[in-house]
């Protein structure tokens, strides 16, 4: 393809924005700005997402414009010792107005004597980590209870934290004893059980997920004209339609789009759209051997069949699976598409997700969803997975008439899972 040669654009004004884009990899997002505005009229804000969705942006475009004290957590503060001697140190740091103080690589230091809320020795007992959380958060809260302005505390990274971890609950007690003028902001690519259902039934709970982080049509339009100048909108579409809004996904896409002339970008998308993902194959893989085994399994169930739900998923022996499920479409692992709102696998783990399961597994898994949505009389969709096997041969044959089901067709899916009343020997395959 040829290389794309710099040119001005015909718009008056749109260098000036591309010039800030360039330089921050940001363009104004009114909408998303308005949601994360809404943190600082809510004790607790969770942001949860994949990565790649910009979360830390986010949140810092949040602490951008007013008083906020900014602390990215490590694996060192699975210890509540250790996180809350750095919260009370980060929340004694002083600042000038509109900065977010400090970064997780400038403040490892241990809070001296004097520090903020810092509980001394082990007198509460090392045994009941419950009571010690409690009382850590308390000190805390105790000291800035005489705030008469509002102050954001926010805890980046929080997905470091697991749910046996002593600091887990005290980062609960911090949430539920906050002081009147505390705002505790959590990101994360997933968080511990925190238990603050008491803060969201007083409407004190903020929760922004991957579908509000994610760029919208529109949001995708203005991205694209500011990195490719005005020609980008025409391919605003197509590349919504590749990422979901993915924002990672997003400008990885409009990297490549860059590197050639506007009259090759149909064949760019058209290749992208071939080859399923290959420009964030290595994002995507990575993202995926970070999730839980649970997750990774009913994202292969959703790399197979059209759309999963808790009933399919609990039907292939998944335990917990709404939960689960529920969790990957608020990271953004599993969107919402099509008119009745099924749920289905992003496109941007599409390619990841399939190419990791052997042929026969596939095979197998996907023999076994369709198995059970005959059986639960969902004959539509048992169709889908015959109809797109990603690419390898598929075990169905024939074409959708009346009365048709997979086993008419001759689907010999492997027992026990088959319906032998229903099922053809595998040798009319």
């Amino acid at each position: 393809m040829p290389l794309r040669r710099s040119r001005p654009s015909p718009v008056p004004g749109i260098s000036s924005v591309t010039d800030r884009v360039a330089a921050s990899g940001l363009v104004p997002r009114p909408r998303l700005e308005q949601l994360l505005e809404g943190a600082w009229e809510r004790r607790v804000t969770l942001v949860v997402a994949g990565g790649g969705y910009g979360k830390t942006t986010a949140l810092r475009q949040l602490t951008a414009a007013r008083r906020a004290h900014w602390l990215a957590l490590s694996a060192s503060d699975r210890q509540v010792e250790a996180l809350s001697a750095h919260i009370a140190e980060t929340l004694a740091a002083e600042s000038g107005a509109g900065e977010a103080v400090p970064s997780s690589g400038d403040r490892r230091a241990t809070a001296g004597p004097g520090t903020l809320g810092a509980v001394a020795g082990p007198a509460l007992g090392a045994s009941d980590r419950h009571g010690l959380a409690r009382a850590h958060a308390a000190a805390i809260c105790a000291r800035l209870d005489a705030r008469t302005a509002p102050v954001m505390l926010v805890l980046d990274d929080v997905d470091q934290l697991s749910d046996a971890d002593s600091s887990t609950p005290f980062l609960s007690a911090l949430c539920l004893l906050a002081p009147p003028e505390l705002r505790v902001v959590l990101g994360g690519r997933r968080l511990p059980a925190l238990g603050l259902g008491s803060v969201s039934g007083r409407g004190e709970l903020l929760e922004l997920s991957a579908r509000d982080l994610a760029f919208t049509r529109g949001e995708t339009e203005e991205l694209l004209a500011a990195r490719l100048g005005f020609e980008g909108r025409a391919a605003a579409e197509a590349c919504w339609e590749l990422t979901a809004g993915w924002a990672a996904a997003l400008r990885l896409l409009a990297d490549r789009l860059d590197r050639v002339e506007p009259g090759a970008w149909p064949v760019a998308l058209s290749e992208a759209r071939r080859r399923s993902g290959s420009l964030w194959h290595e994002f995507a893989v990575d993202l995926l051997e970070r999730e839980p085994a649970p997750a990774r399994r009913i994202l292969t169930v959703a790399g197979l069949v059209r759309a999963v739900d808790p009933e399919l998923l609990t039907g292939l022996g998944i335990d917990g699976a709404g939960e689960e499920l529920d969790s990957l479409q608020s990271r953004g692992l599993i969107v919402i598409s099509g008119e009745h709102g099924a749920r289905t696998l992003s496109p941007v783990l599409a390619e990841a997700v399939t190419e990791r399961l052997p042929a026969a597994e596939a095979d197998d898994l996907r023999g076994r969803a369709v198995a059970w949505l005959e059986r639960a009389g969902r004959l539509e969709e048992a169709l889908a997975p015959c109809r797109a096997t990603g690419g390898r041969r598929s075990r169905c044959c024939g074409a959708p008439a009346a009365g048709w089901s997979p086993a008419a067709q001759g689907c010999a899916w492997p027992r026990p899972f088959a319906d032998s009343s229903r099922m053809r020997s595998s040798s009319s395959r």
